[in-house]
């Protein structure tokens, strides 16, 4: 039995489980309660991001969605809806990539939507580069 000011439960890292959607899954999906981490869609692999000097409200130094990610996006977005998922918020990064996703995927409730400017990506930056 786990409390929660047991300190060694404190420590513990939080476990991430995978699983498919089945019947029950998605029963429990809609009953709300949940976060849902999305990746953005398929991208333009021709177009690198000029790291480090990504400007984040330059889209021309950024990878962007191809038209498949944005098709990938859209047809989330009416899945979401079909299901009956409740979505309280939608918290994006600045990356065009990221932001397209949510608006494409979340068409029909903008007011959802909020970019968070820590959620940056910084795989391809050195140490020092991402200390800045």
């Amino acid at each position: 039995m786990v409390l929660w000011g047991d300190a060694a439960a404190a420590q513990a890292p939080a476990v991430f489980e995978e699983k498919l959607v089945d019947a029950a899954l998605l029963t429990q999906v809609q009953g709300g309660g949940f976060v849902l981490y999305l990746r953005h869609g398929a991208t333009d692999s021709s177009r690198a991001d000029r790291a480090p000097s990504v400007d984040l409200h330059d889209c021309t130094t950024q990878r962007v969605l191809s038209d498949a990610g944005r098709k990938q996006a859209s047809a989330l977005g009416q899945i979401l809806q079909r299901a009956r998922i409740p979505v309280g918020e939608v918290i994006h990064s600045p990356l065009c990539r990221a932001r397209e996703s949510a608006q494409l995927t979340f068409a029909n409730q903008p007011q959802l939507l909020r970019s968070e400017p820590l959620l940056a990506y910084t795989a391809n930056l050195t140490t020092d580069e991402k200390n800045r």
